[in-house]
């Protein structure tokens, strides 16, 4: 992954060809979901943290940057309602998947997500203390957070890949304390910082473009070899397939809200990005055309 990331910086303009280890996970001549490809690319780099740590394999995946960067955890709790038993399970997570069919909001299907869910009758739990199944609840909740948040709408159903194209509103800030496992703490403020969208009806055929926001405070429509400069309004206003959001205070020294550059990179003033093209600043040309997110 390094290998081909530094090719890629190396030789702007340029189409390249990633190596054979990293394709293993695609079709041939096919272009493939962005989401499908992120999570690729996210588990590419951690598998290169791990391989590049001691011999002695005492690192671990929570010590990688990745997962310092992206990385959360769940924690499913289930409550016994006879004896107030808890039972508590915890998972990983880089990317958090929300039910889109009835929100109109980000906010609504994280309050979904995490609702508490009533188990009895045939799904009753079978509690170790009480040694019978009993009526219980299971809830779900954002155990610790990540520095990077990325939200990922399913608009795309299992069966037939038809896509939700509802309006679901996302906010510039999100307040995610309420979905936490300490869910009456202060705020946990993240902001955002990129939007993935996909146009088009189906996961057969579309087109995938993004809003991204600089170092500086503004906003980049980036589509193809395209590069143009927008407002706030305009990124805020899409039928957003991935959301990106970045905790308050993550990176500090970034203009405008934004993050900061990385050490020795200095942002670009809005006009001279006006209409550069994507592939002089990342490395590769995408042509446009068909794509396969799959939901």
């Amino acid at each position: 992954m390094r290998a081909h990331v530094t090719r890629a910086l190396l030789h702007a303009g340029e189409v390249i060809r990633p190596r054979k280890d990293l394709l293993a996970g695609f079709h041939r001549h096919q272009q493939e979901d962005a989401h499908e490809f992120l999570m690729f690319t996210l588990n590419g780099m951690q598998q290169g943290c791990l391989s590049a740590s001691q011999p002695s394999g005492h690192a671990s995946e929570d010590t990688s940057v990745v997962r310092q960067i992206f990385g959360g955890t769940w924690r499913s709790r289930i409550q016994c309602l006879h004896c107030l038993g808890v039972s508590d399970t915890f998972d990983p997570h880089l990317d958090v998947s929300l039910d889109i069919t009835a929100a109109q909001s980000v906010e609504q299907a994280l309050r979904e997500l995490v609702k508490p869910e009533k188990l009895e009758a045939e799904n009753a739990y079978d509690c170790g203390v009480c040694l019978r199944k009993v009526p219980a609840t299971k809830r779900l909740t954002l155990h610790s957070t990540s520095q990077v948040l990325v939200l990922v709408l399913k608009r795309f159903t299992q069966l037939s890949g038809a896509k939700r194209a509802q309006e679901v509103r996302y906010p510039q800030r999100l307040d995610v304390q309420p979905y936490t496992s300490e869910g009456k703490a202060g705020p946990l403020g993240y902001v955002l910082y990129a939007v993935l969208v996909h146009s088009g009806w189906s996961c057969e055929r579309g087109h995938f473009f993004c809003y991204v926001r600089a170092g500086n405070g503004q906003w980049y429509k980036m589509d193809d070899a395209k590069v143009t400069a927008c407002d706030e309004t305009a990124a805020l206003s899409q039928s957003a397939y991935v959301l990106f959001y970045a905790r308050e205070g993550a990176w500090e020294g970034g203009a405008g809200g934004g993050a900061a550059a990385p050490s020795g990179l200095t942002p670009q003033t809005p006009g001279s990005l006006q209409e550069m093209p994507a592939a002089e600043l990342l490395g590769r040309r995408r042509p446009r055309g068909t794509q396969r997110p799959k939901g």
